[in-house]
């Protein structure tokens, strides 16, 4: 039994590599937002929310959600919804972390989307968008696999919370149809490692700041 009068201490020092994510789902269309920062279990409150600061992000993507199954990044969406942006977008954050993570780092995903997490980790039976559900537990085991601790925190949606909000911009971009990584275009590889493009291009001309996701979780 733990000892809950004596607990351990806790390490506040932990390096955490801390994702935010979010979906977008506009007119018929989806998309998904992430971005990225590092820091630590006593300093991630603050450098999370109000003192979040894009510049310093660690990597931040957008994309829309792709329901055709013949395209590059299809990760089993049937439909563009809000939802299906909430899971593409805890999908891409996993695959991400495998990339990112240091030795010794934890990491850590904020979603405001209960729906998200809860089927990601198995909390919840998948009713809809099973396959893509699929990929996301696939993608959590390889990451734990690697002896990596990932955990999930809920964050309450359009609260003012520093990173959720930029994520939540992000996932808005990418359903206005654009792809990309930093500030640069994106162009991914298909699943058999043929390259449309293969990596980042220049930034796109004009203003990128679209209206934020009004679709409620």
């Amino acid at each position: 039994m733990a000892n809950w009068r004596n607990p351990r201490p806790t390490n506040l020092q932990r390096p955490l590599l801390v994702f935010a994510t979010d979906g977008s789902g506009q007119g018929g269309q989806a998309g998904w937002g992430l971005t990225s920062v590092r820091t630590t279990l006593g300093s991630m409150q603050a450098d999370t929310n109000a003192g979040f600061d894009p510049g310093a992000a660690v990597r931040e993507e957008c994309g829309r959600v792709i329901t055709n199954p013949d395209q590059a990044e299809h990760l089993g969406a049937t439909r563009a919804t809000n939802n299906t942006g909430e899971l593409s977008a805890v999908h891409h954050a996993l695959t991400s972390a495998r990339e990112l993570v240091r030795p010794g780092e934890e990491v850590l995903i904020l979603s405001d989307s209960q729906i998200a997490i809860c089927t990601t980790t198995g909390a919840w039976a998948s009713r809809k968008n099973k396959a893509l559900i699929e990929r996301n537990r696939r993608a959590l085991a390889a990451l734990r696999a690697d002896g990596t601790t990932v955990r999930f925190q809920h964050i309450r949606a359009h609260a003012g919370h520093g990173m959720n909000e930029r994520a939540d911009r992000l996932a808005a971009r990418g359903a206005q149809g654009m792809r990309s990584r930093g500030d640069m275009i994106y162009v991914p590889a298909d699943e058999g490692g043929r390259s449309h493009g293969g990596g980042v291009y220049a930034p796109p001309s004009g203003p990128c700041d679209l209206p934020v996701d009004s679709v409620p979780d």
